[in-house]
């Protein structure tokens, strides 16, 4: 338990840091900044460095490099999607990012290496202890709000700081056949079928999966200060794995299919259902 408030401590600590830099106008944007406090809907290809009032993504958009800051929401419509590249590109968001039906949110992922998770781990395992005390562009992004999906191909979240919640919801019912339903063509020509990836994050806030029909649903080594909650899910293809994740308060695992596989998790209180430890 010790080590349990250590962590929550240093989670603590990321809050505050993050509260600060969403707070701070970034100098290096500010000082040359043609796109300052202005809307933007983005119909393909890179975002350019900058401050905004506010992103629609209505295409294949990406960030490719330097820091991109949004005084309010980030929206990606229906199909679309957003890619920011991990190390040298940042996406701070004071709003919500709000990710709509069939749209693809990558932050900080190869997604090459995303879509096979055990690439991923053995990638980014050197990572993991430094991960909490990361320098500002060694997180993908800095989320004030929420992130929010509703019925997204695929959500990737590696080495991203979210002060809200993550909430996943498709309210489908039954499988998806990963191999001929759902699918989206991503940048470089590479397809996503209804993946959910969380790797390296910190979520102040819950995480909540609900009713998604996922050819891989993948958290780990992610830190959630309240719930992390998976209900109703449907997993098929390379399956639902919650591996390695320290949760503050309960872990909530409640008809899922198949059965998720939970290991090394840290639960704060409470660990219920398919997921109870032990259980």
């Amino acid at each position: 338990m010790s080590s349990l408030r250590t962590r929550l401590a240093t989670m603590a600590t990321m809050s505050v840091l993050l509260a600060a830099t969403l707070a701070a106008a970034p100098v290096a944007a500010a000082s040359n900044d043609r796109h300052h406090g202005r809307d933007l809907t983005c119909r393909s290809g890179a975002i350019a460095p900058g401050t905004y009032n506010s992103i629609v993504v209505a295409g294949d958009c990406a960030i490719p490099t330097g820091l991109v800051t949004v005084r309010g929401n980030v929206v990606l419509l229906a199909r679309s999607s957003l890619w920011t590249e991990q190390g040298i590109a940042q996406l701070q968001v004071r709003g919500n990012l709000v990710v709509g039906h069939g749209a693809v949110l990558s932050l900080g992922c190869n997604i090459t290496e995303c879509l096979a998770p055990g690439v991923l781990s053995a990638s980014k395992a050197a990572a993991v202890t430094a991960a909490p005390t990361a320098s500002t562009f060694e997180r993908s992004a800095l989320v004030g709000g929420d992130i929010r999906a509703d019925d997204a191909a695929a959500v990737f979240a590696v080495f991203a700081t979210v002060a809200g919640d993550i909430k996943i919801d498709d309210g489908g019912a039954g499988p998806r056949a990963c191999a001929a339903g759902g699918v989206v063509k991503t940048r470089g020509g590479l397809q996503a079928e209804s993946v959910l990836v969380l790797f390296y994050t910190i979520v102040d806030g819950s995480v909540r999966v609900t009713h998604t029909r996922a050819c891989l649903l993948f958290v780990a080594f992610t830190m959630v200060g309240v719930d992390l909650v998976e209900t109703g899910n449907w997993a098929v293809g390379n399956g639902n794995a919650l591996v390695g994740n320290l949760i503050g308060r309960d872990l909530l695992c409640r008809r899922n299919t198949p059965t998720p596989i939970a290991q090394m998790n840290t639960v704060g209180r409470h660990s219920v259902g398919q997921c109870a430890i032990g259980g």
